[in-house]
């Protein structure tokens, strides 16, 4: 029997799809990439805010649609995890539901839906198939979290943090490595909170994985500012195939918004970490993501933001407009915004304001010289793209684009001289 998968959400949601194909692969299921080929299609959902619940609704449909009669359409994840039941009164025409904590009995309710026996029912991570290139791929160190921001429902959709054991992870990066892997990516909700359950820290992570035979790259994602130690920095500063990158998703700029947001530390105390983190590691890459809209955000909170935003100089800025959760605290908050053109205006200022930023920060990589990994190429205009280490893999970040008549195979590194730069891009000669 066939399989296909398609994967929505983000790059935590991707590690369950990887895991998941790991598991009907142990199961006999051949892995296909066309939907027209796959007996059963499966479907891994976001449910996070309402544009990944749009975004969920819209695939499901638009598959069941175009599915062949004897093809199953089986979705799974978060999306499930939140409205299993009124999806299934719904949508019937979907084969079956698997909701994120089913995810131990994947194997045992896949076998009732397509009446297959599927003996092996173990959901390892350690066991995924990697669907990144093969010269880069995700790690995720815990699930779950335990911050309860006001507005966000991971809590309730992934439960409480649950880190990984070092020694497990560095069995999986040293793995991923000898198949060829280069560049290996941390995440987890909040990867600053790793070990606390389990008596394990973050830097103690860093510095074990960071002495791998091989590994050209460590990066590290979603950083909560409030908990960046000194020794977490002095860490990434050690070693050199740590990725002096500083992912700090901080969310807003006013400290009223940030205290209904239940967010710990102040806007003054990241400005301080951004002081003495560039002041450590002179080239480090800052970025951080920010929303606009969220319950009670008055004229005055805004105009904080954007001097936030001004004064802390992002290399990288995230932006989304609050989406209303239900069961998350902000559902039931007064000072609801109704006014949808006025985020959509604030939403565009925030923009207009980074572009700013960013072609600032561009500009002063001109004529510096680093090493990137060429990761595609475009035959039409003989134009490669490439990531140095200021580029995290994922759709907030730009790339190096590099003009070049000679053969490079995905995955080599070079060295480049930037030579121009546009807003979030750079453009570099190989040297």
């Amino acid at each position: 029997m066939k399989a296909g998968l398609i994967s929505l959400g983000c790059a935590k949601n991707l590690v369950d799809s990887e895991t998941v194909l790991g598991l009907l692969r142990k199961n006999g299921f051949e892995i296909v990439n066309n939907q027209k080929e796959a007996d059963l299609i499966f479907i891994n959902t976001c449910g996070f805010i309402q544009s990944a619940k749009e975004e969920a609704i819209s695939t499901i449909f638009e598959t069941l649609k175009s599915k062949r009669d004897n093809q199953k359409v089986i979705v799974i994840g978060c999306f499930v995890e939140r409205y299993k039941e009124t999806l299934i009164q719904e949508i019937p025409e979907v084969a079956g539901w698997i909701s994120i904590s089913e995810y131990q009995d994947f194997a045992k309710i896949l076998s009732k839906i397509v009446g297959t026996p599927c003996p092996i029912n173990e959901f390892d991570i350690m066991n995924r198939v990697v669907s990144t290139p093969s010269y880069w791929a995700y790690v995720r160190i815990a699930d779950g979290c335990d911050n309860h921001c006001a507005y966000c429902a991971i809590p309730l959709i992934r439960g409480k943090y649950k880190s990984r054991k070092i020694s497990e992870i560095k069995k999986e990066v040293e793995g991923l490595v000898k198949k060829g892997c280069k560049e290996i990516v941390l995440i987890a909700q909040d990867t600053t909170r790793f070990g606390l359950d389990t008596g394990e820290r973050i830097e103690d992570l860093l510095e074990d994985v960071a002495t791998i035979p091989n590994l050209y790259l460590l990066r590290l994602l979603y950083l909560y500012p409030n908990d960046v130690s000194d020794e977490l920095i002095q860490v990434i500063k050690k070693h050199p195939n740590i990725a002096p990158y500083f992912d700090l998703p901080m969310q807003h700029g006013s400290n009223s918004q940030l205290k209904l947001m239940n967010r710990r530390g102040t806007k003054e105390q990241c400005l301080e970490l951004l002081t003495k983190i560039r002041k450590g590691i002179p080239n480090a890459i800052c970025r951080t993501t920010v929303m606009v809209g969220f319950n009670q955000e008055s004229e005055q909170d805004f105009t904080e933001l954007l001097d936030f935003i001004k004064a802390a100089h992002f290399d990288r800025l995230g932006l989304f407009k609050f989406s209303k959760e239900e069961g998350t605290p902000s559902y039931t908050m007064s000072g609801e915004i109704t006014d949808t053109k006025l985020v959509a205006k604030r939403y565009e200022q925030v923009i207009a304001l980074q572009r700013k930023i960013a072609y600032q920060q561009s500009k002063q990589q001109i004529g510096k010289e680093m090493e990137a990994m060429i990761i595609g190429y475009n035959p039409t205009n003989q134009t490669y793209s490439a990531r140095s280490y200021a580029f995290a893999p994922d759709d907030v970040d730009g790339c190096i684009y590099i003009h070049s008549d000679k053969k490079y195979p995905n995955g080599t590194i070079v060295k480049v001289r930037i030579t121009n730069c546009m807003i979030y891009d750079l453009e570099g000669q190989i040297i």
